[in-house]
């Protein structure tokens, strides 16, 4: 096994590809790099995800309301590993509100709710009792998923406010599916 430093990874994909540039070849990369995936040209170079196990393969494709942000390590890392991740959560998030033009986290949390509204498996409610802002112990918050695991990241005070990685993986599908709509 060959180890390389992320900037030589790089460099050697760049290479190869400038060396067969004038010929009419197609070149496969095996890679686990997210780093590799990262600075891919999407104009003329794509992932697809090759599984073994289960004998499938597809091609990754990434979801960004502004085209013009490169995909991240973390989203990379989702999309090509299933390795979901809590700054890919706020990545997401963020551009949805980005997306949507909303602020305010309530107001946010609202627009999910109407979103997803009539899909009890899109919107997963959470009943928890937490302490915040003009919240009591003993109120019951009900977020939806999206929200709550936002919530859950930026308040770690918040003890009461847990999720489990199956959770995790929801509240991105959902996010990645919402991007997804125009």
């Amino acid at each position: 096994m060959v180890r390389l430093q992320e900037i030589w990874q790089i460099r050697l994909k760049d290479l190869i590809k400038k060396i067969f540039d004038e010929l009419d070849v197609h070149i496969i990369l095996a890679t686990h790099s997210p780093y590799i995936f990262q600075a891919l040209n999407n104009q003329d170079e794509e992932v697809i995800k090759l599984d073994r196990t289960k004998e499938f393969s597809k091609k990754i494709q990434y979801v960004f309301y502004n085209p013009k942000i490169l995909p991240s390590v973390s989203l990379i890392s989702y999309l090509a590993y299933g390795i979901p991740t809590d700054s890919l959560h706020n990545e997401l998030y963020t551009e949805l509100q980005i997306k949507e033009g909303i602020n305010d986290i309530t107001k946010m949390d609202n627009w999910f709710k109407d979103s997803l509204k009539g899909n009890v498996k899109k919107l997963k409610e959470f009943e928890r009792t937490v302490e915040f802002k003009n919240k009591k112990i003993g109120d019951n918050v009900i977020e939806a998923l999206p929200t709550y695991i936002r919530n859950a990241i930026h308040h770690g005070d918040e003890t009461a406010r847990q999720y489990k990685k199956a959770d995790l993986q929801e509240s991105i599908k959902i996010l990645l599916k919402l991007l997804k709509k125009k």
